[in-house]
């Protein structure tokens, strides 16, 4: 291969440039969920749509703690899903130097790939898989 000597670093950098990474990607996390916390009502209402009709009632919470577990818990997963992109980013800009030019063009396109296969995976699960299965229970 032509590709040029990658660049040494010591292992302390390296782990100044990770720590330096998960810091950012927490950051993201929690100003997001920050954001997200007024409407997590919203989110759950709209996780429950796939519920089928033939079930009556509502979510009951069998704790004084469990509305703002769930609530607290329904914010992270809306956070964690929204700041996404970013996160995967600094995981990207972290890994990118180790990696050869001819690496690089074969990753890049095959995270596209992989990203579009989730989205449309999480839709199926939820728009067919989900209301299936509530039905069978």
């Amino acid at each position: 291969m032509s590709d040029k000597e990658l660049p040494k670093q010591e292992i302390s950098e390296h782990l100044q440039e990770l720590r330096l990474r998960l810091f950012y990607s927490f950051l993201a996390v929690a100003i997001a969920f920050i954001l997200l916390f007024p409407f997590s009502k919203k989110i759950l209402l709209f996780l429950q749509k796939p519920l089928p009709k033939s079930l009556v009632g509502k979510l009951i919470f069998l704790s004084p703690g469990d509305a703002l577990i769930v609530s607290i818990k329904v914010t992270l997963l809306a956070a964690l899903i929204l700041s996404s992109p970013f996160w995967i980013y600094q995981f990207w800009k972290y890994v990118e130097p180790a990696l050869y030019e001819h690496e690089k063009k074969l990753i890049i396109p095959s995270f596209f790939i992989t990203l579009v296969l989730f989205l449309l995976g999480v839709s199926f699960s939820y728009f067919v898989v989900l209301p299936f299965s509530l039905k069978f229970l």
